[in-house]
């Protein structure tokens, strides 16, 4: 009698741990050159920083999300890139234009001049100074 066929082997078993999708090519530019992973302070060093969680960086680096996924969160992965130095101060305003000199001041009136402006600010107060 014809012997049985061998038994098939056994299908592969999946990893024991589910293995995150390939990185996807990204929309977004990349990160400035001068950026650093190695410089992420997050849980595990990995710069994956999903919602609720901080995007921390070593002393002197800061965070800069870069929207790819990570770990198979949406948009939680970042990067360090150096602190900015700060803005230098913008240039000094230009001088403002010189005042004019003031007119030099009016001479004392006299008693008479002084009589004068009285008669003909009362006069206009009262409507009987029509022209001057």
């Amino acid at each position: 009698p014809p012997s049985p066929p061998p038994p098939s082997p056994p299908p592969p078993s999946p990893p024991p741990w589910p293995r995150p999708p390939p990185p996807s090519p990204s929309p977004h530019p990349p990160p400035p050159p001068q950026c650093d992973d190695t410089q992420c302070t997050s849980a595990g060093n990995d710069c994956c920083a999903p919602a609720g969680d901080t995007a921390t960086c070593r002393h002197g680096w800061t965070a800069v999300r870069n929207q790819r996924d990570c770990f198979g969160f949406r948009g939680a992965s970042y990067t360090c890139c150096p602190l900015m130095p700060p803005s230098p101060p913008p240039p000094p305003s230009p001088p403002l234009p010189p005042r004019p000199p003031r007119p030099p001041p009016l001479p004392p009136m006299s008693a008479a001049e002084r009589a004068l402006v009285r008669v003909t600010s009362a006069f206009q107060s009262h409507g009987l100074l029509t022209h001057s």
